[in-house]
């Protein structure tokens, strides 16, 4: 058997949750009950709703560029001003030049996907019921400046922890990367030990159709845009992208959803998660247990990354203590543990320098776990639009401030102050005069700051 039909064969269906999966001509099929996964630039997209997520991406794209678009006006805009230097506006122009090749760049690494720079806006909210919002399409685009092109320190000290961990014993077998990102730490790995397979998984097309490309044995021209540039020319600086040597066999891409694994009951011998596990939107004690269900029976599980928990809830943004104690509670015995100090995205061309603390840790199964039930980012009531919305205090409090902002908005017409509007909110909202005049001064400050920084009033 191909390690090809070996990887499709660990697989099952996110439709019926546990169908196997075959592949038939540019798709997966489930053959319990005929949900069709496409093949889309020889990536498999292993999602509940294929289509659904790439109409999500579209629209993430044409946000993207619209995000391109205004900051190339703004270039724009600012060349236009008297007085400037003739070191300004060579600045401007090289980074406006930049803006505009950076969008050909994305859309041609993109190519597979067949997007385009249609769609609205309104409709990625509707579609936003598949992919956490955190996730942007250019999330992570500093990573492939670092990954593929100017971070060979970083990506030594990464592996070094990595095989420090693995022990004497650095054998692999079947090894699955879960959010593997622009996949750097992955492929480094990969030509290092030399398992029978990696799989990659992840759900951002950028990420992965510029690694397949790299990995692949092509280049790639990207930009950087170093936050603080260290001169002039550095403001935007291309970068051809590529990898060491090509992956040719035993190295494969999938996109699926990470925190409801698509793979059967001990499927795999080896486990990596770099920098995951506080960045997924469901409770550690959770994913842990469906970690267990696809390592093998003394299988290993590998973990390198921050534990920046960002959750609203507080119980669940987890110290490294609670970490050990929900790893030991989850099956696994912990057999390496550390808290390491790295650089982090060390660009040469920028001034700001970052180090970051991580935990890795190397955990071998030794029981299965019950397991919980799948995982659902959004709401049953959104998923199902048969059941009631509850009633909640956070909508009565979202309605009061949609009444307010529209209430102000309309009284704006270029002649009344703010203490005119004040006045008049504060008698439709029962409010003293003082309280309505801090309220509006506050809402109209925030507004400028999100939405129209940069220019002027």
């Amino acid at each position: 058997m191909s390690n090809e039909a070996s990887y499709i064969s660990l697989l099952t269906c996110p439709t019926c949750n546990n169908g196997p999966i075959g592949e038939q001509k540019e798709k997966f099929i489930c053959e319990c009950c005929q949900s069709e996964f496409p093949i889309v630039g020889q990536i498999p997209w292993l999602y509940k709703d294929a289509q659904q997520t790439k109409a999500d991406w579209q629209n993430r794209f044409t946000f993207f560029l619209q995000v391109i678009d205004s900051e190339a006006n703004a270039l724009k805009l600012a060349l236009k001003k008297d007085n400037l230097l003739p070191q300004t506006q060579k600045r401007l122009r090289h980074m406006l030049q930049a803006k505009v090749e950076q969008a050909k760049q994305v859309e041609k690494l993109l190519k597979p996907l067949e997007l385009t720079n249609q769609g609205s806006l309104s409709q990625s909210i509707a579609l936003s019921v598949k992919l956490p919002n955190t996730q942007a399409l250019m999330s992570y685009y500093a990573n492939v400046c670092r990954d593929w092109v100017y971070g060979e320190e970083e990506n030594g000290i990464c592996l070094d922890i990595i095989l420090e961990a693995l022990g004497d014993n650095k054998t692999l077998g079947t090894c699955v990367t879960l959010g593997a990102g622009a996949c750097r730490l992955s492929y480094d790995l990969h030509q290092a030990t030399k398992p029978d397979l990696s799989l990659v998984v992840d759900i951002n097309p950028y990420l992965f159709y510029t690694a397949k490309r790299l990995i692949d044995g092509k280049n790639a021209t990207i930009y950087e845009f170093p936050v603080a540039p260290i001169n002039l020319d550095f403001g935007a600086v291309k970068l051809k992208a590529s990898a060491p040597e090509q992956i040719k066999e035993n190295f494969h891409f999938l996109f699926s959803d990470a925190m409801n694994p698509n793979f059967k009951k001990h499927a795999f011998d080896t486990i990596l998660t770099p920098w995951l596990i506080d960045i997924i939107h469901q409770d550690s004690r959770d994913f842990f247990k469906r970690l267990n269900h696809i390592l093998k029976p003394g299988a290993r599980w590998i973990n390198f990354g921050s534990l920046s928990y960002f959750h609203k809830d507080p119980s669940i943004c987890y110290s490294i203590e609670e970490i050990a104690a929900i790893i030991e509670g989850s099956g696994f015995t912990i057999e390496y543990l550390k808290q390491i100090e790295i650089p982090y995205l060390h660009s040469p061309y920028s001034a700001q320098k970052r180090q970051e603390t991580i935990v890795c840790f190397s955990a071998r199964k030794n029981e299965d776990v019950e397991q919980p039930k799948p995982f659902t980012l959004l709401p049953e009531w959104l998923l199902d639009p048969s059941l009631a919305i509850p009633l909640r205090a956070e909508f009565k409090e979202q309605s009061s401030i949609h009444q307010t902002l529209e209430f102000v908005f309309k009284q704006i017409d270029g002649n009344r102050s703010i203490k005119d509007l004040a006045i008049g909110l504060a008698s439709a909202l029962g409010l003293q005069v003082e309280h309505s005049e801090a309220m509006l001064t506050n809402l109209l400050a925030k507004f400028v700051e999100e939405k129209m920084q940069g220019r002027q009033f």
